[in-house]
């Protein structure tokens, strides 16, 4: 059972995260415009859910010494997240603990980008690409 508590939360954020998604999608927000704030407040708080079991899956945490279950599992938290691919953000996380506050860290701010925002677009670009923007469009609409 202890060795399998990350599993069973693992299980508990997708199903909670997945029964909310259909449950807030199914709803008319014109009847009900409260849902929309309560929407966006569960629905961030499970997305964040999602993405912190694909890291502690990328650290193997899910389930120790069960090397493909945790990459399905954080395989699959990172696509219903965003489309990510696993294998590209386990390769920059990495390098993000490998190379910390250096030019190497992907996450790092090389200082050349003036501002947040500049640095964060560029953040994105490291991360995103149009055909997961585009498949989150044709998903959600």
């Amino acid at each position: 059972m202890k060795k399998q508590i990350g599993l069973y939360i693992a299980i508990l954020i997708l199903l909670t995260w997945a029964v909310s998604l259909i449950y807030f999608l199914q709803r008319d927000l014109g009847e009900n415009p409260w849902l929309v704030p309560a929407g966006l407040l569960v629905l961030t708080f499970l997305y964040t859910g999602l993405f912190i079991t694909a890291h502690d899956a990328i650290h193997g945490a899910i389930l120790p010494g069960k090397h493909k279950w945790n990459a399905a599992i954080g395989a699959f938290c990172l696509f219903v997240y965003a489309l990510f691919p696993y294998s590209k953000i386990r390769r920059n996380h990495f390098d993000h603990h490998r190379y910390p506050g250096s030019l190497k860290d992907p996450d790092y701010h090389d200082g050349l980008r003036r501002g947040f925002w500049s640095w964060y677009l560029h953040f994105l670009r490291g991360y995103i690409t149009w055909w997961q923007i585009l498949g989150m469009a044709l998903i959600f609409n």
